[in-house]
This record gives C-alpha cells, structure tokens and sequence, in this order.
C-alpha cells in the first residue's frame, strides 16, 4: 500500500473516529502479508473516501438513499436504520407513479424476475430486450431513453453467450458493460461500493443479473432460504432505485410448471423459496412452443394496476448469418395464459416421450408396459398418469 513515506494514520482526516484509525492500522499491517481481506478493502475505502470529491459523492448518495422527513410530520421515537440511517415517521401517504424503461413490462427503480426452463430461450430474449435498450427502440417498436446495459455473471457465460448475443442483436459499441464475478466474490457488495464511491457509470438504464440464484449473487447458494432469497430481492431493488435503472434477475421456473399454470397458480411457478415472487414487483415468465418453436412472453406477477395482464408476446426465432437470433418487433399474443399453459404441457409431454423412447431403445428388449412406466416414472420425477399418457400418444403417433 501506497502512504507517500507518511505513517497510515497521517492519512485519516478528523471525522474518523479513533477505532477507524485502529482498523486502519491493522489493515495496513495484514495488506504487507500479501493477502487482501476485508480489513484491507476497508482501509483502500477509508483513503479514498477522505479525499473531498469522493466525501461529497458519498455524502449525495447517502441523502439519496435516506431521504430527510418531509414537512409536518411526525416524528417517532425510534431508532434509525443501522445500515441506511433513515429513521420512521408519520405522516399523510401520498401517490406516486410508475416510472417505466419499456412500459407495462420493465419498471424502473425495481427488480423484475423473468423465469424460464432451461431451454426457454431466457438468455436469447434478455440480449434481445438489452440491445432494443441500447439502441433507444424497444421489442414491441416503440422508443425509450437509449441507455447502457451491464451484464453481470461469470466471465465464460457472458463472453461466450451473453453478449455476444446481445451484439448480434443490434447493440453499438461500447454500450454493453461487464461486470466479472470471480468465485468468492459477491457481486451485491461490488456494486454497492461503486454506488457509494461514485463509479457507478449513470449511462447504465438496464442491469442483467444471470443467474439471481448464484451464490456469487448473495443467495449463499441456497435458493430455498426464505430469509436468504428475502435479503437478496431486497438489495437489489434497492440498487435498482440507487442507479435509477431496472434489474433483471434471470431464474428457472419450478418443477410441475404446467399443473400450477394450468391451475393458475402463477406465483408457484418460480423456482425456489416463494420468497422471489412476494418480494419483486415484477416477475416475467418464459414458455417455449414445441409445435411453432415461438417463446410467449408474460407476466407472473404486476403490481401495477393500469397494467393488463392478460396480453403478453409471442416471439419468434430466425437465423441470422448461422446464429439464432429473435425477430422484432414481437408479436402480440391477446389470451398468453392459455396458450402458455398449452406449450408447457406440449413441451413436458414430448419431454417424456423422448424419456421413453430412450427407455426402449436402452433396454433393447419388450418390456411390461406396467413396469416400464414404474420406471420411466422414477427416473424422470414425473407422476405415473403422465406417462401413461405420453406412451399413448406415442402409440397413436
């Protein structure tokens, strides 16, 4: 660590107290063995944030994050925030609009989840969303504010999927950041220090998080954690109102998708603790359509009551010098739930029947009906009615 010949402490100014001299000190003794922990990250902070350009970007961030109590309220005698400062109050509730990127499906100053199976085409339609963002012209052939896009995951996902993608999809140069996350690392605390130290890029409007549910991402790994998934949504919606941008969380839906589809049972269809759902505002939900090979686009959850949910988008595929791209403008798809509904059950059932045609052709011999579909049953976790039926339909194909 760089002091200029001065002793560590001389580096300080006066508002920090004599335990932050203390951690400082140490975490300049810890920086000389050649390992960067915690404490040393604190003390590189404490430098930089004692510089007065710095000082005054955190002291605008902060009010930012902790607005003062408007006029005429009510103060109530309890104690602040420990991490945001802000302090309750009473008074008159009053309304506040929606502010939107791409309006009725992206708001911004939250975090919208957009779920999908594996081979829903997830990726494929967030680069496609990001370089509408990029370029000012959104998926349904309407304008918006043109904008950056940071993508955050790991660096073989997003430089061999991610944006290259999102490139072949139209974005300019230098519109689409990158944000590594090496393993070990956890990516919430990584921007919340470029928010408060003044290097957050404000051209940014749109932060792709792919996978929310990695450990790099805050969950710990584990998606089930009521607690967990609750702290996670919560940061980075609070990021999203911080950079003032929209945060997209890519997710997986849940096992048995079609029977709490077709039961309308939307807030199940996340995979995972409830947790994800009852925490973000927005969750967006992602089918493939085995018969036409088209996505339908729709909400799971809106908060916003002028929003009419029952509309969604069909998005169809084309290759465009031998990749796969999406075509745009999207097609609108007046009755999405239905249809939806309809490409999960076609898609788990042509699932099954590949499942048994796998089945048949490893055991290279007849077998009891009876016994194959016990079996076929264990191995793919689906119930015993369901594949009884993709036999049949078999049969008659």
């Amino acid at each position: 660590m760089v002091t200029n010949g001065k002793h560590p402490s001389t580096l300080l100014g006066p508002e920090f107290t004599q335990a932050d001299q203390q951690r400082y000190l140490i975490a300049c003794g810890n920086w000389r063995d050649g390992k960067a922990d915690a404490g040393d990250i604190t003390a590189i902070e404490l430098i930089e944030l004692n510089r007065p350009d710095l000082r005054e970007v955190r002291e605008r961030n902060a009010a930012k994050r902790s607005p003062k109590p408007p006029p005429n309220v009510v103060p109530l005698n309890a104690a602040p925030d420990p991490c945001t400062g802000a302090a309750p109050y009473l008074d008159y509730g009053s309304a506040s609009h929606w502010k939107w990127l791409w309006p009725g499906w992206l708001p911004i100053d939250e975090l919208t989840l957009l779920a999908g199976t594996p081979e829903a085409g997830k990726g494929l339609t967030m680069a496609t969303i990001a370089a509408g963002v990029t370029r000012g012209r959104l998926p349904d052939g309407n304008q918006c504010e043109a904008g950056e896009v940071l993508m955050i995951g790991t660096e073989d996902h997003l430089e061999n999927t991610l944006i290259p993608r999102v490139m072949r999809a139209g974005a300019p140069p230098n519109t689409v950041r990158r944000l590594v996350v090496p393993a070990g690392v956890d990516a919430l605390a990584v921007v919340r220090s470029m928010l408060e130290r003044g290097k957050w890029p404000e051209a940014v409007k749109l932060i792709v998080v792919d996978p929310i549910t990695s450990d790099a991402h805050g969950t710990g790994g584990d998606i089930n954690n009521p607690r967990a998934v609750r702290s996670v949504c919560e940061a980075w919606t609070e990021i999203a109102r911080q950079a003032s941008a929209v945060v997209v969380g890519v997710i997986h839906t849940a096992k048995y998708a079609k029977k709490r589809l077709g039961e309308g049972r939307l807030q199940d269809l996340i995979a995972g603790s409830q947790q994800w759902i009852a925490v973000a505002r927005f969750a967006l939900g992602l089918f493939p359509e085995a018969e036409t090979g088209d996505r339908l686009l729709m909400r799971l959850k809106c908060n916003a009551d002028s929003v009419d949910v029952t509309d969604g988008w069909r998005i169809r595929a084309r290759m465009t010098d031998g990749n796969r791209t999406l075509a745009t403008p999207f097609t609108v798809e007046t009755n999405v739930r239905e249809a939806a509904s309809n490409a999960v059950k076609e898609e788990e059932t042509g699932s099954l029947k590949r499942s048994i045609l796998d089945y048949l052709t490893e055991k290279g011999e007849p077998v009891k009906a009876a016994d194959a579909k016990h079996e076929i049953a264990d191995r793919t976790g689906k119930a015993y009615p369901s594949v009884g039926r993709a036999g049949a339909e078999l049969a008659r194909s």
